[in-house]
């Protein structure tokens, strides 16, 4: 069965009338952005652009360009510079901009280049990085907050040893959040914003529903590129996404600490290990940090958005720590308030780490908690059961429907005929978008809005056959 064509990753965007690369930014490991609404101007948003590099690398420019779908660019001084440790720096630029009108807007900003020599994206070297983020501005501006992460968009895995790592993302208007492993984007010179066109995603390397990510064997050393797009759900709606570009980098085996959570079969818990946290009652989290096997020592902290203003006042968390024979316990004593109860679990995440008194590399490990604040669990999601695959349809005339056209658009393209690429161009002219199509129903899910008006197409069939017309978005 053919899948829908989603414009989020299948769209190619043609940003080249007011597209310009940053430069003086190179050595890029990743990166997001965040926003929020301005309280006197719901039109208004102030935005924060991360992004993470070498520390070796070469310095960043004082000033990013954030690119708007409407054609609008931000100019984001750089409000900081920090070190993260391991040659990692983190590099912070603001800037504000006053859409005109309701609608979804994507906002973007792409830097050369990506770290030389990535293993599982073609070319190797020199591949632009492009962080973007989705938005629906409104007068009512229900989403005033984007998401936030908690840890940096780098992180470090050891040849033949399960990986295990965990972003911390967060809303703080409580929102619902889902998460999905995508393809990197990227940028022509020419400014078209797609897909990376050869990116490999190891066949065991996952997201959950908590945004816990894992890799059960990395198998090679280098450095690894890869893209998690969170999407924030209201009401059953969707009100935002966030891409995280991150790379991890593999290095080879060492001796790690061994980071385990001690007492959780004493919750009520799920298939999946979320754990009941009843209001008012006390909870004790146990963190076994075992020393590895060269006996070097380990440090511990935690990082959780219960410490973060907007809840900091509406919990506690008390740690303490007792020694054992190979190791000690990390135990986290926590107490959720009434005020606490919401859809969405909040994450825990306990980080052993290399004493930095200690000369060589600073390994270090993750260990999570996922906890529900309620008297019972919520029903675990059901994972949707694979539909059969239909019999092959054959298409012989070509179509478009329907016209006009609001949330999704079907383009049937005769089956003898082979691939075939359609172009949008906008009233004035302008290409406004390109889209690969396949022979047979392509079924194109309008989830990234292109703006209400006409549209002239123009769809181009492998046999060179051209068909041209008019489409109405609503």
């Amino acid at each position: 069965m053919k899948k829908p064509l989603t414009l989020r990753l299948l769209l190619l965007l043609n940003f080249s009338c007011f597209f310009l690369f940053q430069a003086q930014a190179t050595h890029l490991r990743g990166g997001y952005m965040t926003y929020h609404v301005d309280e006197q101007n719901s039109f208004k948003y102030h935005f924060s652009l991360i992004v993470y590099a070498d520390e070796l690398g070469v310095s960043m420019d004082n000033l990013a360009h954030i690119h708007v779908s409407d054609g609008s660019v931000i100019n984001a001084p750089r409000k900081s510079i920090t070190v993260e440790g391991n040659q990692v720096i983190k590099v912070v630029f603001e800037g504000e901009h006053t859409f005109s009108q309701e609608r979804t807007y994507t906002v973007f900003w792409a830097g050369i280049n990506r770290n030389p020599g990535i293993i599982n994206i073609k070319p190797t070297s020199d591949v632009p990085l492009v962080i973007q983020s989705t938005l629906d501005v409104s007068a009512t501006a229900t989403n005033r907050y984007s998401l936030h992460y908690l840890v940096p968009s780098s992180a470090q895995a050891y040849v033949g040893q399960p990986f295990k790592f965990n972003f911390l993302a967060f809303d703080q208007e409580g929102d619902s959040l889902s998460y999905e492993l995508i393809t990197p984007y990227t940028a022509s010179p020419t400014g078209i914003i797609a897909p990376v066109a050869e990116f490999v995603q190891p066949d065991d390397f996952r997201v959950n529903r908590f945004g816990e990510i894992t890799w059960d064997n990395p198998a090679l050393k280098g450095q690894y590129n890869f893209a998690l797009q969170v999407t924030e759900h209201r009401n059953g709606k969707v009100i935002g996404t966030s891409i995280n570009e991150f790379q991890i980098l593999v290095f080879d085996a060492l001796p790690l600490p061994q980071l385990t959570l001690l007492n959780k079969e004493g919750f009520i818990s799920s298939s999946d290990n979320l754990l009941l946290a009843p209001p008012g009652q006390k909870l004790r989290l146990q963190f076994h940090i075992k020393t590895p096997s060269n006996g070097v020592a380990q440090k511990a902290t935690h990082v959780s958005e219960l410490l973060e203003p907007h809840l900091r006042n509406l919990s506690t968390l008390q740690v303490s720590t007792r020694d054992t024979t190979d190791g000690f316990i990390y135990i986290i004593d926590f107490v959720p308030s009434e005020h606490l109860r919401r859809n969405q679990p909040y994450a825990i995440g306990v980080n052993s780490s290399t004493d930095s008194n200690q000369p060589g590399l600073h390994t270090t490990r993750w260990e999570y908690a996922y906890l529900y604040v309620g008297e019972q669990l919520p029903p675990e999601p059901v994972e949707p059961k694979p539909e059969p695959e239909p019999e092959e349809t054959e298409y012989n005339t070509f179509a478009l429907y329907p016209n006009p056209a609001s949330h999704y658009l079907v383009i049937e393209i005769p089956t003898l005929e082979g691939a075939s690429e359609v172009f949008f161009f906008a009233s004035n002219g302008q290409l406004a978008c390109r889209l690969q199509l396949e022979p047979g129903q392509n079924i194109i899910e309008r989830q990234i809005e292109l703006a209400a008006g006409l549209y002239t197409y123009q769809i181009l069939s492998g046999e060179n056959k051209v068909r041209k017309g008019k489409l109405v978005l609503l």
